[in-house]
């Protein structure tokens, strides 16, 4: 099976090793620990389930995570996607299973867009008229 990220909205960023994904859609940010990321990294861009396996990732490790980023709306199966390699230097941390954290207590601030939520005449932080009463 090969998945691509569901969105746009859904941005990550590496942290000498560590994966932050954060759904800016919904505010959700989601801490993955170093075997996540490592299979955050190859999963998000196409690459086969099958390579990683083949790679030496425990299938339930690819399986469990997979849909644990499905069911969060993070990925989505691309079955008909073009197949991608596995990234350069690829290794799958053993030491600990991978895990998606999700967080919630910054997603109304992390959703609100206060850059377009502006009257265009008058700029920032002055609210359009039709949405002053919010």
């Amino acid at each position: 099976m090969k998945y691509r990220i569901s969105s746009d909205d859904v941005v990550f960023e590496d942290f000498d090793g560590e994966m932050v994904v954060l759904d800016l859609g919904t505010g959700r940010y989601f801490g993955l620990n170093a075997s996540a990321s490592a299979l955050w990294a190859a999963l998000s861009t196409g690459v086969e389930t099958a390579s990683l396996a083949d790679a030496g990732a425990p299938a339930d490790w690819i399986a469990g995570f997979a849909a644990e980023c499905v069911q969060a709306g993070l990925l989505v199966e691309a079955p008909d996607a073009p197949e991608a390699p596995l990234p350069a230097g690829f290794r799958l941390p053993t030491d600990a299973a991978p895990r998606l954290e999700a967080h919630s207590e910054l997603s109304d601030l992390i959703a609100a867009d206060p850059i377009h939520d502006v009257d265009l005449q008058a700029g920032w932080p002055h609210l359009p008229p039709d949405q002053v009463d919010r």
